[in-house]
């Protein structure tokens, strides 16, 4: 009997030591857009000696399988295909045991853009200046891909011979500068030039060119570089100065009405948003009652295929998924189902109070009410910084 006793006992401690020595999963996985090609995933964990990450990536969460180990809180995965759909996951390893996946993310990278940059011309910003005038012309490259430009080229072409003329990059500004001469006078009064400014760079081994062209008038008299002939802003100020009453008028109608469809266009924009915090929370409930057996899988299963559904119209019509990336995820990792649900109604209470109140403002409002910290944070960080995307 006491033999019976000694070995029971040895098992309860060998279980109790393999649960303390058990991984918790990492929290909070998320992506950012990095390229075209390239998308940055990250998460949250405690550590640990030897802890370090596995990445698992595949079409669905069935057939995924690892594509690279990290000791940082982030991947960076490059060889993703614009268009496809990619579901990751992420475990917590040490030398002995692995973590199991607290959720995953399904990550849909941009398509190959049909204009992967754009030229601005950031000086000059006026369109007049005087014969023989010195210029110089400062331009800018736009672009989400800036990472993923290769070969990036900035050129002014002569538009009468073609000749090009190259910019040079200003390392510490990050934009491309070229000087200029304006052309001489030869006895006009007024005159005019164009300048056309021409990029070209490759994007998955594919050329892209972009040309903006630029007309300048030039005129006599102007001795200081910076601003047009007392003349010419003389007639600016009439120019503008004297339309009619009734434009002035029939414009204010205009702006009245603009400002009222806006506003009711940002009333409809905060429900779907609360409604979509809802929806992942209720996600979130689900899948709690499901690990902890409240809930049979097949019952998880059917509710979350309706929850997603919802969510994926909610996102349609808030137009997140217009912006390059789809991140489905859900921000209620980490809480127990009762600060799930306090969550969910303090955001459908306070969502409203939005535009009267501040942040912090609402953050003391929910803490002097009883509500934790912690909570009351995801609430505010809910209503104000869309971070359930």
């Amino acid at each position: 009997m006491k033999k019976r006793i000694l070995f029971v006992f040895l098992a309860l401690v060998l279980m109790l030591a393999t649960a303390q020595a058990e991984l918790l999963p990492p929290e909070s996985i998320g992506a950012s857009f990095v390229g075209y090609s390239s998308v940055k995933i990250s998460w949250e964990h405690a550590g640990g000696e030897d802890v370090y990450y596995k990445i698992y990536r595949g079409e669905d969460v069935e057939d995924a399988s690892v594509i690279g180990t990290t000791d940082e809180l982030f991947y960076l995965d490059d060889s993703i295909v614009g268009g496809a759909n990619y579901v990751y996951f992420i475990t917590a390893a040490d030398l002995n045991t692995e973590s199991s996946a607290l959720y995953s993310l399904s990550v849909k990278p941009t398509q190959k853009p049909e204009r992967p940059f754009t030229i601005e011309l950031i000086f000059p910003i006026e369109t007049i200046f005087g014969f023989e005038e010195e210029l110089d012309f400062i331009v800018g490259i736009e672009s989400r891909f800036l990472n993923e430009l290769e070969g990036l080229n900035v050129v002014m072409v002569d538009t009468e011979t073609g000749a090009e003329t190259l910019f040079s990059y200003d390392l510490q500004k990050k934009v491309y500068i070229l000087s200029r001469t304006m052309p001489a006078a030869n006895g006009a009064e007024t005159g005019s030039v164009s300048y056309k400014v021409k990029a070209t760079a490759y994007v998955a081994e594919e050329l892209f060119t972009e040309t903006e062209t630029f007309e300048l008038t030039l005129v006599q008299g102007r001795t200081q570089p910076g601003g047009p002939p007392i003349e010419q802003i003389i007639g600016t100020i009439l120019s503008l100065v004297l339309p009619p009453l009734i434009f002035l008028l029939f414009a204010g109608a205009i702006v009245f009405a603009v400002k009222k469809f806006l506003k009711k266009k940002e009333e409809e924009h905060d429900l779907l948003e609360l409604q979509l915090v809802d929806v992942l929370k209720e996600r979130a409930v689900w899948k709690h009652d499901m690990l902890n057996n409240f809930a049979s899988k097949e019952q998880y299963a059917e509710k979350e295929h309706e929850l997603q559904l919802k969510q994926e119209n909610l996102e349609d019509l808030l137009g997140l998924k217009k912006k390059g990336i789809e991140i489905s995820k859900n921000p209620f990792a980490g809480f127990d189902r009762d600060q799930m649900e306090e969550i969910g109604k303090l955001v459908k209470a306070m969502g409203p109070q939005k535009r009267e109140l501040s942040q912090k403002a609402m953050l003391k409002w929910i803490v002097g009410r009883g509500s934790s910290e912690r909570v009351a944070k995801k609430v505010v960080q809910l209503i104000y910084e869309n971070k359930y995307i």
